[in-house]
């Protein structure tokens, strides 16, 4: 649903709970001191051509950093762990320890854990007072986050003794491109879209009518010489895509690739469908075979097709 705006209840205060799960379950980090900061960086690269000087026309997006910081006031060995992951836990019974050592060239990526961080911003219906800890809309989850900064311990009289903790993140290489770093809401929402898209059908003219196109190796003939070309996706995909690299009807005889106009189109559905119709600038050459190719789309989750889809077709004599 829309958010409501001009509701109080939208402010979000500031005190937070931290989970982290280590692929064992969530477990809370338990009290901090002070705030919890996220930072967020996106990093770009200018994309200049001589023609235009040293004018950019465009900014590539070149990666993601981000890291969060926060002092934890529970100064127990679990946390110290979040802290500094290379070390090394060592339990013997109900004794633990925690040694450190420089582990040359040891990667960190393999020793990340999932953060997520919740903010005490809304009451539990019981009337406790206590949070609501299933209300998750204004969480944070970062998939994989790890310390790679310095750890400073100190023991002050007047202050309490925390963990100074600055976590940095990483990308996730199982979740969908548009939130492989970092995702606010619930994160286990059943609606994340994690299936990449795939053609429903390709369609040309026949008669005026179309048509569709077998997948078989004759595909399909007698195809109007002035015929468009539609491709149906099963979900709705990034209209950007809707191009000649995407979709591509090439001329068997000599490997020319078509040229026309291509638009598209969302239908409206449950869930909602993207149609590329692709119109040649010319009319197609008659008793010509062609190819249509489908490939590398990718959905408004940015998941992209698996491998090409093809289809051939033949024009009318």
């Amino acid at each position: 649903m829309p958010t409501n705006y001009g509701n109080i209840a939208n402010v979000i205060q500031g005190p937070c709970l931290l989970y982290v799960d280590n692929g064992t379950g969530e477990r809370n980090v338990g009290l901090t001191l002070g705030n919890v900061e996220v930072n967020l960086v996106p990093k770009y690269r200018e994309q200049k051509f001589h023609q235009f000087g040293d004018t950019p026309v465009d900014h590539k997006m070149t990666g993601l950093d981000g890291s969060i910081k926060f002092d934890i006031a529970e100064t127990t060995i679990d946390n110290l762990i979040l802290c500094m992951p290379q070390a090394t836990l060592y339990t013997d019974g109900a004794d633990q320890a925690v040694g450190f050592g420089a582990r040359i060239n040891e990667g960190i990526t393999d020793k990340t854990v999932k953060l997520r961080i919740h903010p005490i911003n809304k009451l539990a219906a019981d009337g406790s007072g206590d949070d609501d800890p299933l209300f998750l809309d204004d969480d944070y989850t970062f998939w994989k986050v790890a310390s790679i900064k310095d750890l400073n311990i100190t023991f002050k009289p007047a202050e309490e003794h925390s963990f100074p903790c600055e976590l940095a993140t990483f990308i996730d290489n199982s979740k969908p491109t548009l939130h492989n770093v970092v995702l606010r809401g619930d994160p286990d929402i059943a609606d994340i879209d994690v299936t990449p898209p795939a053609v429903s059908s390709i369609k040309a003219e026949v008669s005026d009518v179309l048509t569709l196109i077998p997948a078989d190796a004759a595909g399909l003939a007698d195809v109007d010489g002035t015929s468009v070309i539609e491709v149906i996706l099963g979900e709705e995909c990034k209209s950007w895509m809707a191009v000649q690299k995407y979709v591509t009807v090439i001329k068997d005889a000599d490997k020319t690739v078509v040229a026309g106009a291509y638009v598209h189109t969302v239908v409206a559905g449950v869930p909602n469908t993207s149609k590329i119709t692709f119109t040649p600038t010319a009319p197609l050459t008659a008793a010509a075979a062609y190819q249509v190719l489908v490939g590398g789309i990718q959905d408004i989750s940015g998941n992209a097709m698996a491998g090409i889809t093809q289809r051939k077709f033949t024009v009318a004599a």
